[in-house]
């Protein structure tokens, strides 16, 4: 193909350095070159390549030049920040046990009212002629002012009764005592400055039941009161003296 180009470029400088041939002549040339040049192939368009692009001074990394003279700079590692402890979960709630009712306890059946009227007419006798007995005892006894056999007739509970403080001093403020001068501070002195100078001469001339193995003594006055002497309670096979 360059072979052809050339020839055609001689033959067109040949009739351009010849300007006074012939225009009949130039057309015949023209003419018997035109099909030859027809015949040449056609030379491909070269594609025009676009320079590459400088890179921009956005796309260079700039990296500092060591100085040869410094030491080098060494690593730290640095260490990664300790796990924050997790708050501690909340406990549980306890468990509620559920707590099963109790059946009802059975009511023991209340006791019925004593009545005097169930105690028969020899059980009063006897119960009677014992009190009359006990109390006929004790006035010999007061009256020897014998302080160690009166407490033999005494119940426990009642001895306990009558050594507390409390009714020792409240017995020691009676006007009889008050206005003698007279302070109890023991159940002896009970037994001398109240019991010896009013039970002498004491007289049971009936008594009440109050439960089967309790009674009250009573004397009658000639104007027909009942004055109450003892509260009585059979312990064992004996009468006690209980208030």
């Amino acid at each position: 193909m360059g072979r052809y180009s050339y020839l055609a470029l001689l033959i067109w400088l040949c009739l351009a350095c010849h300007p006074k041939a012939e225009p009949l002549a130039q057309r015949e040339a023209e003419s018997r070159l035109e099909p030859a040049l027809r015949s040449l192939p056609a030379e491909p368009a070269k594609r025009l390549e676009r320079p590459a692009a400088a890179p921009s001074a956005q796309s260079v990394q700039w990296r500092p030049v060591p100085d040869p003279n410094s030491e080098p700079r060494k690593r730290t590692h640095s260490k990664p920040a300790a796990a924050e402890p997790e708050p501690p979960k909340p406990a549980p709630p306890p468990a509620v046990k559920k707590e099963t009712p109790a059946p009802p306890k059975a009511e023991s059946p209340a006791e019925p009212a004593f009545d005097p009227q169930t105690i028969s007419q020899e059980v009063y006798d006897t119960a009677k002629f014992d009190a009359q007995k006990l109390i006929g005892s004790l006035n010999m006894i007061i009256r020897a002012k014998d302080y160690n056999a009166w407490v033999k007739n005494l119940a426990d509970d009642y001895f306990r009764s009558i050594s507390a403080p409390g009714y020792l001093k409240k017995i020691s403020e009676s006007p009889a005592l008050k206005s003698r001068k007279i302070r109890i501070t023991s159940p002896r002195d009970y037994f001398n400055y109240v019991v010896v100078p009013s039970r002498a001469e004491d007289q049971v001339d009936d008594i009440e039941f109050v439960s089967p193995s309790r009674i009250k003594a009573y004397r009658i006055t000639p104007q027909g009161q009942r004055l109450r002497l003892y509260d009585l309670e059979k312990i064992g096979n004996n009468w006690k003296i209980i208030d």
